[in-house]
Protein backbone atom coordinates (compact mmCIF):
# COMPACT_ATOMS: atom_id res chain seq x y z
CA UNK A 1 0.00 0.00 0.00
CA UNK A 2 2.83 2.37 0.85
CA UNK A 3 4.54 1.65 -2.48
CA UNK A 4 1.33 2.55 -4.30
CA UNK A 5 1.01 5.84 -2.38
CA UNK A 6 4.64 6.71 -3.10
CA UNK A 7 4.26 5.87 -6.79
CA UNK A 8 1.29 8.24 -6.99
CA UNK A 9 2.92 11.01 -4.97
CA UNK A 10 6.23 10.90 -6.87
CA UNK A 11 4.87 10.05 -10.29
CA UNK A 12 6.42 13.16 -11.92
CA UNK A 13 10.20 12.78 -12.36
CA UNK A 14 10.70 16.52 -12.97
CA UNK A 15 8.84 19.72 -12.01
CA UNK A 16 7.54 20.18 -15.55
CA UNK A 17 4.47 19.04 -17.45
CA UNK A 18 4.90 15.76 -19.36
CA UNK A 19 2.78 14.98 -22.43
CA UNK A 20 2.33 11.42 -23.71
CA UNK A 21 2.95 10.88 -27.42
CA UNK A 22 -0.19 10.61 -29.53
CA UNK A 23 -1.51 11.83 -32.90
CA UNK A 24 -2.30 15.10 -31.14
CA UNK A 25 1.08 15.24 -29.42
CA UNK A 26 2.19 18.45 -31.16
CA UNK A 27 -0.97 20.31 -30.15
CA UNK A 28 -0.79 18.91 -26.64
CA UNK A 29 2.90 19.81 -26.37
CA UNK A 30 2.14 23.40 -27.45
CA UNK A 31 -0.60 23.68 -24.83
CA UNK A 32 1.72 22.16 -22.22
CA UNK A 33 4.45 24.68 -23.05
CA UNK A 34 2.03 27.60 -22.65
CA UNK A 35 0.74 26.11 -19.42
CA UNK A 36 4.28 25.59 -18.18
CA UNK A 37 5.13 29.23 -18.92
CA UNK A 38 2.24 30.59 -16.87
CA UNK A 39 2.08 27.92 -14.19
CA UNK A 40 3.42 27.94 -10.66
CA UNK A 41 7.22 28.13 -10.35
CA UNK A 42 9.12 27.65 -7.06
CA UNK A 43 11.39 30.49 -5.96
CA UNK A 44 15.07 29.99 -5.12
CA UNK A 45 17.03 32.68 -3.26
CA UNK A 46 20.62 33.77 -3.89
CA UNK A 47 21.99 31.13 -1.48
CA UNK A 48 20.14 28.30 -3.25
CA UNK A 49 17.53 27.91 -0.49
CA UNK A 50 13.85 27.07 -0.95
CA UNK A 51 11.14 27.74 1.65
CA UNK A 52 7.54 26.81 2.39
CA UNK A 53 5.43 24.89 -0.14
CA UNK A 54 8.13 25.37 -2.79
CA UNK A 55 10.50 22.96 -1.07
CA UNK A 56 7.90 20.19 -0.95
CA UNK A 57 7.04 20.81 -4.60
CA UNK A 58 10.66 20.38 -5.71
CA UNK A 59 11.10 17.31 -3.54
CA UNK A 60 7.92 15.65 -4.79
CA UNK A 61 8.87 16.39 -8.41
CA UNK A 62 12.37 14.99 -8.78
CA UNK A 63 13.79 14.84 -5.22
CA UNK A 64 15.68 18.10 -5.54
CA UNK A 65 17.55 19.45 -2.52
CA UNK A 66 17.82 18.32 1.09
CA UNK A 67 15.96 19.44 4.21
CA UNK A 68 18.52 20.98 6.56
CA UNK A 69 16.81 19.49 9.65
CA UNK A 70 16.04 16.09 8.08
CA UNK A 71 17.99 13.21 6.59
CA UNK A 72 16.76 14.06 3.09
CA UNK A 73 13.02 14.71 2.70
CA UNK A 74 11.97 17.91 4.56
CA UNK A 75 9.79 16.35 7.27
CA UNK A 76 10.92 18.32 10.36
CA UNK A 77 7.65 20.24 10.71
CA UNK A 78 5.51 17.11 10.52
CA UNK A 79 7.71 15.23 12.99
CA UNK A 80 7.77 18.15 15.44
CA UNK A 81 4.00 18.61 15.30
CA UNK A 82 3.54 14.97 16.24
CA UNK A 83 6.16 15.07 18.98
CA UNK A 84 5.25 18.42 20.61
CA UNK A 85 1.57 18.91 19.81
CA UNK A 86 0.62 15.25 19.81
CA UNK A 87 -0.96 15.37 16.35
CA UNK A 88 -1.89 11.99 14.93
CA UNK A 89 -0.51 11.26 11.50
CA UNK A 90 1.42 8.53 9.75
CA UNK A 91 5.10 8.24 10.61
CA UNK A 92 7.62 9.61 8.12
CA UNK A 93 10.28 7.42 6.52
CA UNK A 94 12.95 9.07 8.67
CA UNK A 95 11.07 8.23 11.88
CA UNK A 96 10.50 4.65 10.74
CA UNK A 97 14.23 4.22 10.08
CA UNK A 98 15.14 5.66 13.50
CA UNK A 99 12.63 3.38 15.23
CA UNK A 100 13.88 0.30 13.39
CA UNK A 101 17.47 1.08 14.33
CA UNK A 102 16.54 1.61 17.97
CA UNK A 103 14.47 -1.58 18.07
CA UNK A 104 17.30 -3.54 16.43
CA UNK A 105 19.80 -2.24 18.99
CA UNK A 106 17.51 -3.17 21.90
CA UNK A 107 16.85 -6.60 20.40
CA UNK A 108 20.58 -7.34 20.08
CA UNK A 109 21.24 -6.22 23.64
CA UNK A 110 18.50 -8.47 25.05
CA UNK A 111 19.61 -11.36 22.86
CA UNK A 112 23.14 -11.01 24.18
CA UNK A 113 21.86 -11.14 27.76
CA UNK A 114 19.89 -14.31 26.98
CA UNK A 115 22.96 -15.90 25.37
CA UNK A 116 25.03 -15.19 28.47
CA UNK A 117 22.26 -16.60 30.68
CA UNK A 118 22.03 -19.69 28.48
CA UNK A 119 25.78 -20.33 28.79
CA UNK A 120 25.49 -19.96 32.55
CA UNK A 121 22.73 -22.58 32.77
CA UNK A 122 24.63 -24.91 30.46
CA UNK A 123 27.63 -24.84 32.78
CA UNK A 124 25.29 -25.60 35.70
CA UNK A 125 23.46 -28.27 33.66
CA UNK A 126 20.18 -26.62 34.67
CA UNK A 127 17.44 -27.89 32.35
CA UNK A 128 14.71 -25.74 33.92
CA UNK A 129 16.82 -22.64 33.43
CA UNK A 130 17.49 -23.54 29.80
CA UNK A 131 13.78 -24.01 29.16
CA UNK A 132 13.08 -20.61 30.72
CA UNK A 133 15.72 -19.00 28.47
CA UNK A 134 14.16 -20.61 25.39
CA UNK A 135 10.75 -19.30 26.44
CA UNK A 136 12.13 -15.77 26.88
CA UNK A 137 13.89 -15.98 23.50
CA UNK A 138 10.58 -16.83 21.83
CA UNK A 139 8.87 -13.94 23.62
CA UNK A 140 11.66 -11.65 22.44
CA UNK A 141 10.93 -12.46 18.79
CA UNK A 142 7.27 -11.48 19.32
CA UNK A 143 7.99 -8.32 21.29
CA UNK A 144 6.80 -5.05 19.74
CA UNK A 145 9.12 -2.03 20.04
CA UNK A 146 7.95 0.74 22.35
CA UNK A 147 7.48 4.17 20.80
CA UNK A 148 8.37 6.97 23.21
CA UNK A 149 7.87 10.63 22.32
CA UNK A 150 10.52 12.87 23.90
CA UNK A 151 9.51 16.45 24.70
CA UNK A 152 12.32 18.85 25.60
CA UNK A 153 12.05 22.01 27.70
CA UNK A 154 13.03 24.26 24.79
CA UNK A 155 10.25 22.91 22.57
CA UNK A 156 7.83 25.53 23.91
CA UNK A 157 9.83 28.16 22.00
CA UNK A 158 8.76 26.48 18.74
CA UNK A 159 5.05 26.99 19.40
CA UNK A 160 3.52 30.05 17.75
CA UNK A 161 -0.19 30.31 18.47
CA UNK A 162 -1.56 26.82 18.01
CA UNK A 163 1.06 25.56 15.55
CA UNK A 164 4.80 24.99 15.21
CA UNK A 165 7.01 27.62 13.63
CA UNK A 166 8.60 26.32 10.45
CA UNK A 167 12.40 26.46 10.79
CA UNK A 168 13.36 24.11 7.99
CA UNK A 169 14.23 24.93 4.41
CA UNK A 170 15.64 22.93 1.51
CA UNK A 171 19.22 23.53 0.44
CA UNK A 172 19.96 22.95 -3.24
CA UNK A 173 23.29 22.18 -4.84
CA UNK A 174 24.49 24.71 -7.47
CA UNK A 175 24.26 21.94 -10.06
CA UNK A 176 20.59 21.42 -9.22
CA UNK A 177 19.81 25.14 -9.53
CA UNK A 178 21.40 25.34 -12.98
CA UNK A 179 19.60 22.20 -14.12
CA UNK A 180 16.24 23.61 -12.98
CA UNK A 181 17.02 26.88 -14.75
CA UNK A 182 17.62 24.96 -17.97
CA UNK A 183 14.13 23.49 -17.58
CA UNK A 184 12.77 27.00 -16.94
CA UNK A 185 10.68 25.74 -14.02
CA UNK A 186 11.97 27.94 -11.16
CA UNK A 187 12.30 31.64 -10.35
CA UNK A 188 15.71 32.98 -9.38
CA UNK A 189 17.35 36.37 -8.93
CA UNK A 190 20.06 35.49 -11.45
CA UNK A 191 19.66 34.14 -14.96
CA UNK A 192 21.31 30.92 -16.10
CA UNK A 193 24.28 32.43 -17.93
CA UNK A 194 25.15 34.91 -15.17
CA UNK A 195 24.94 32.22 -12.51
CA UNK A 196 27.02 29.80 -14.58
CA UNK A 197 29.70 32.43 -15.17
CA UNK A 198 29.83 33.29 -11.45
CA UNK A 199 30.38 29.62 -10.60
CA UNK A 200 32.41 28.66 -13.66
CA UNK A 201 35.72 27.03 -12.97
CA UNK A 202 37.22 23.94 -14.48
CA UNK A 203 36.30 21.86 -11.41
CA UNK A 204 32.70 23.10 -11.28
CA UNK A 205 32.18 22.55 -15.02
CA UNK A 206 33.25 18.93 -14.53
CA UNK A 207 30.74 18.50 -11.69
CA UNK A 208 27.89 20.15 -13.57
CA UNK A 209 28.58 18.15 -16.71
CA UNK A 210 28.52 14.87 -14.76
CA UNK A 211 25.36 15.89 -12.91
CA UNK A 212 23.63 16.93 -16.15
CA UNK A 213 24.76 13.72 -17.87
CA UNK A 214 23.21 11.37 -15.31
CA UNK A 215 20.09 13.49 -14.73
CA UNK A 216 19.26 13.48 -18.43
CA UNK A 217 19.66 9.70 -18.44
CA UNK A 218 16.87 9.44 -15.87
CA UNK A 219 18.90 8.94 -12.68
CA UNK A 220 18.11 10.84 -9.48
CA UNK A 221 21.44 12.46 -8.59
CA UNK A 222 22.20 13.43 -4.98
CA UNK A 223 25.29 14.62 -3.15
CA UNK A 224 27.76 11.85 -2.29
CA UNK A 225 29.67 13.76 0.39
CA UNK A 226 28.60 11.29 3.08
CA UNK A 227 30.23 8.45 1.12
CA UNK A 228 33.44 10.33 0.18
CA UNK A 229 32.38 10.63 -3.48
CA UNK A 230 30.90 13.36 -5.67
CA UNK A 231 27.40 12.00 -6.36
CA UNK A 232 25.21 8.99 -5.65
CA UNK A 233 22.64 7.66 -8.10
CA UNK A 234 19.10 6.45 -7.41
CA UNK A 235 17.12 4.57 -10.01
CA UNK A 236 13.80 6.11 -8.85
CA UNK A 237 14.46 8.10 -5.70
CA UNK A 238 15.42 7.90 -2.01
CA UNK A 239 11.91 6.87 -0.89
CA UNK A 240 11.87 3.79 -3.13
CA UNK A 241 15.28 2.17 -2.56
CA UNK A 242 18.87 2.80 -1.51
CA UNK A 243 21.23 4.37 -4.01
CA UNK A 244 22.97 1.80 -6.18
CA UNK A 245 26.01 3.67 -7.47
CA UNK A 246 28.58 6.11 -6.13
CA UNK A 247 30.12 8.45 -8.71
CA UNK A 248 33.59 9.90 -8.36
CA UNK A 249 35.09 12.34 -10.84
CA UNK A 250 38.59 11.01 -11.41
CA UNK A 251 41.35 13.49 -10.60
CA UNK A 252 45.15 13.06 -10.52
CA UNK A 253 45.88 11.06 -7.38
CA UNK A 254 46.99 7.68 -6.18
CA UNK A 255 45.38 4.29 -6.51
CA UNK A 256 45.48 4.10 -2.73
CA UNK A 257 42.81 6.86 -2.57
CA UNK A 258 40.68 5.05 -5.15
CA UNK A 259 40.93 1.73 -3.32
CA UNK A 260 40.08 3.43 -0.02
CA UNK A 261 36.99 4.99 -1.58
CA UNK A 262 36.01 1.66 -3.09
CA UNK A 263 36.08 0.06 0.36
CA UNK A 264 33.91 2.84 1.79
CA UNK A 265 31.20 2.56 -0.88
CA UNK A 266 31.49 -1.23 -0.91
CA UNK A 267 30.74 -1.37 2.81
CA UNK A 268 27.36 0.28 2.11
CA UNK A 269 26.63 -2.01 -0.87
CA UNK A 270 27.22 0.49 -3.65
CA UNK A 271 29.21 0.17 -6.85
CA UNK A 272 31.87 2.77 -7.59
CA UNK A 273 31.82 4.55 -10.95
CA UNK A 274 34.89 6.53 -11.96
CA UNK A 275 34.16 9.31 -14.44
CA UNK A 276 37.02 10.73 -16.51
CA UNK A 277 36.29 14.18 -17.93
CA UNK A 278 38.69 16.05 -20.21
CA UNK A 279 38.06 19.76 -20.82
CA UNK A 280 38.77 21.38 -24.20
CA UNK A 281 42.31 22.80 -24.57
CA UNK A 282 41.00 26.39 -24.96
CA UNK A 283 38.79 26.23 -21.85
CA UNK A 284 40.33 29.27 -20.12
CA UNK A 285 39.71 31.51 -23.12
CA UNK A 286 36.20 30.30 -23.86
CA UNK A 287 34.98 30.53 -20.28
CA UNK A 288 35.40 34.30 -20.47
CA UNK A 289 33.28 34.59 -23.61
CA UNK A 290 30.03 33.02 -22.43
CA UNK A 291 27.09 35.21 -23.45
CA UNK A 292 24.06 32.89 -23.75
CA UNK A 293 22.90 29.30 -23.21
CA UNK A 294 24.09 28.33 -26.67
CA UNK A 295 27.68 29.29 -25.88
CA UNK A 296 27.52 27.46 -22.54
CA UNK A 297 26.33 24.23 -24.14
CA UNK A 298 28.83 24.62 -26.96
CA UNK A 299 31.56 24.70 -24.32
CA UNK A 300 30.19 21.71 -22.41
CA UNK A 301 29.73 19.78 -25.64
CA UNK A 302 33.50 19.89 -26.22
CA UNK A 303 34.23 18.09 -22.95
CA UNK A 304 35.05 14.39 -23.32
CA UNK A 305 33.43 12.09 -20.74
CA UNK A 306 34.25 8.45 -20.10
CA UNK A 307 33.07 6.22 -17.26
CA UNK A 308 34.16 2.90 -15.85
CA UNK A 309 32.87 0.68 -13.06
CA UNK A 310 35.58 0.04 -10.47
CA UNK A 311 35.55 -3.10 -8.34
CA UNK A 312 38.03 -3.96 -5.62
CA UNK A 313 39.78 -7.26 -6.32
CA UNK A 314 40.29 -9.62 -3.40
CA UNK A 315 42.74 -12.47 -3.82
CA UNK A 316 41.03 -14.57 -1.16
CA UNK A 317 37.57 -14.24 -2.70
CA UNK A 318 38.47 -14.41 -6.38
CA UNK A 319 40.70 -17.51 -6.33
CA UNK A 320 39.29 -20.59 -7.97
Amino acid sequence: MKRVRNSQRYRDPLPIGVTALSPLSWALAAVAMVWQFWTYKPEIDEKFRVYGPDMLFLWNHGFFGKGILSRSEPTWLERTRRRVLGQRSSYTDEEMVAQRRKARSQFKQKRKQLDELENFYKRKNDRAGLEEVEKKRHELTLEQPERVQVIRSEDKELIVGSDIQQLEYVQLMPEEVLFLQILDCVRTNTDFVSLFRSLASKEFCLRFLVYYYYRTLGWVVKSGLKFSCDFILYERGPVFQHSQYAVKIATPGTWLETCSMSRVVGSVKKKLILVFVRPPPDFDQRIKCLTDKKSVFALLNDFILDEISFKRWSAARERE
